[in-house]
């Protein structure tokens, strides 16, 4: 029996996940789960989006004057 498009929809996410984690832990960074981060609207606010898009970030907090 072929699988139903959101059978396949939700293998490919739980791929995608392990891809991310994989590669978290290749490079010893903390693996988020950005659906459960809560947003700092200002702090996004406070960069130029170019400058966002270019480098491939979004900032998720401000910490002792670090991002």
């Amino acid at each position: 029996m072929a699988a139903s498009k959101a059978q396949m929809d939700q293998l490919a996410q739980q791929a995608e996940r392990a891809e991310a984690e994989r590669l978290a832990h290749r490079y010893r960074l903390e693996f988020i789960e950005l659906e459960k981060q809560p947003v700092d609207y200002a702090l996004v606010q406070s960069l130029p989006v170019d400058m966002m898009l270019r480098n491939k970030f979004v900032p998720l907090q401000r910490e002792n004057g670090h991002m």
